[in-house]
């Protein structure tokens, strides 16, 4: 059983994790039969709403059911229906979920000159309602909108948050909106050109894919501006930051350099967010639970716990406090040479599946993760998976404590860049408990502290801050 904590005396930085008991039941949602092309992720898109899985078949092996949008394994809406008397085209998509309703994404022949243009629906219970295109007015933008794009939209109850993207060919800028469902009005919350609030100059863009998030009156969003970037949030009357390129890291080191990927996670007043920056530097998962911000993983600390170190990171949701994402590393690929979904739903990080989860035979080459809506309990998500014979499917991942491999559980508590307490939760009468400091992961290291087991839980405090090597290992071990 062992913990390890890692210290990196040169950028005064240190680093904790240690891998708890997880254990994963896998049920298969959906599947699809082969494609033509790898990634084609033939079945995707799983939502929750009001108790119902959903998900979208865009399956063109001539061999499957009909395309379009399934609901717990029932086609209720083909790719060639319509909605609100206009017919669509080329698929429609499950696109957010407040929990009860369910935001679709769809081309129609709605307000179309020749062809079709870009609708949103919204399915309150067995009827699809179109309530966005490209002739609906925001107030504080040009409408009708020539070319720009609903990028992307989530729900909830009667706010929907909506991204809409630059349109380069008329000259017209990205932007955040607010629609509300119940007076069937749109404004415009920010634009490009607009202040930064903090002190960050102004917006230059709102990069594509920034999933706007919708929740509790509140919209969060991702922005870049002239003097710094981050992730914003309108309070229904104002815009504040949640972090920037001017917030310290939580685990020392300086300030976040960049933010990417869809943007951020949030459940209630929790966030969760990656980050990244030039060769790994700031790269990671965050999260901001009950106004503390922590570091969930980055290079460093999943190289301590993985064969091969995480890199890159990024579909995340966020429930009750815990994370589960997206990542992958390795060499420089696609598909990756390493990649999987994984949560600290237990305390600490693990992997839910990657590519070594045993499928019956099949081999995973690719995972993905709806940003926001995988949680579909808290003690299950929903994940896609592409496997190397160009299939693919959708599955329930449930997570719960395992048989007892020998892992032990624990908390962190830093005083300083390099001291704090470590604590284990439950010690065993009988066993006793030693804190070790090595300068090497896996060497015996020089014992420090022994405590005998209670049944409750032990703190051991660590002090590196005289140490002159560049790094050292805390190993705390059980022995009966």
């Amino acid at each position: 059983m062992i913990f390890i904590a890692r210290s990196l005396a040169l950028s005064h930085l240190l680093f904790a994790m240690a891998r708890a008991d997880l254990a994963v039941t896998l049920e298969l949602v959906a599947a699809s039969e082969p494609q033509a092309s790898p990634l084609g992720f033939a079945v995707n898109s799983p939502r929750i709403a009001a108790g119902s899985i959903y998900f979208t078949r865009t399956d063109h092996s001539g061999n499957a059911p009909p395309n379009g949008i399934y609901r717990d394994g029932t086609l209720i809406l083909p790719a060639d229906a319509e909605i609100s008397g206009h017919a669509t085209c080329c698929g429609p998509a499950a696109m957010a979920s407040d929990g009860s309703r369910l935001l679709i994404s769809s081309a129609s022949t709605f307000g179309a000159s020749n062809g079709y243009q870009q609708m949103i629906a919204l399915l309150d219970g067995n009827t699809f309602t179109r309530i966005l295109d490209r002739t609906t007015p925001f107030a504080g933008y040009v409408s009708p909108r020539p070319r720009n794009q609903l990028s992307a939209a989530t729900i909830d109850g009667n706010d929907v948050a909506v991204f809409i993207s630059r349109d380069g060919s008329n000259n017209l800028p990205s932007g955040i909106a607010r629609y509300d469902l119940a007076a069937s009005q749109g404004q415009m919350i920010v634009l490009e050109g607009d202040e930064v609030p903090g002190g960050g100059g102004f917006f230059k863009t709102f990069p594509f894919p920034t999933l706007p998030v919708a929740e509790g009156g509140r919209i969060v969003f991702r922005g870049e501006g002239t003097t710094r970037s981050g992730l914003y949030e309108w309070t229904g009357a104002s815009l504040r930051t949640v972090v920037d390129t001017a917030t310290p890291l939580p685990e020392g080191g300086g300030n976040f350099l960049t933010f990417h990927g869809r943007g951020v996670a949030k459940d209630g007043g929790d966030y969760a967010f990656t980050s990244g920056g030039p060769e790994g530097l700031a790269e990671g998962v965050y999260k901001i639970v009950n106004g503390t911000m922590s570091l969930v993983a980055n290079p460093a600390t999943t190289a301590m716990i993985f064969p091969e170190p995480l890199t890159a990171f990024a579909d995340i949701s966020l429930r009750k406090g815990k994370v589960v994402f997206s990542a992958s590393g390795g060499p420089l690929a696609f598909p990756p040479a390493v990649q999987g979904i994984y949560t600290d739903h237990s305390g600490s990080l693990e992997a839910v599946v990657d590519l070594d989860t045993d499928f019956g035979g099949r081999t995973p080459i690719y995972y993905l993760l709806m940003t926001g809506d995988a949680w579909e309990t808290d003690d299950s998500i929903l994940f896609q998976v592409e496997f190397d014979d160009h299939t693919s499917a959708i599955y329930r991942a449930r997570l719960g404590e395992g048989g007892g491999n020998g892992r032990l559980d624990f908390t962190v508590e830093f005083h300083g860049p390099r001291r704090g307490t470590i604590t284990v939760l439950h010690s065993r009468v009988g066993f006793h408990y030693t804190l070790r400091r090595s300068l090497a992961p896996g060497a015996p290291g020089t014992p420090l502290i022994t405590l005998s087991g209670t049944g409750a839980a032990l703190d051991f405090t660590f002090d590196d801050t005289a140490a002159t090597d560049s790094r050292a290992f805390f190993v705390v071990e059980e022995t009966e």
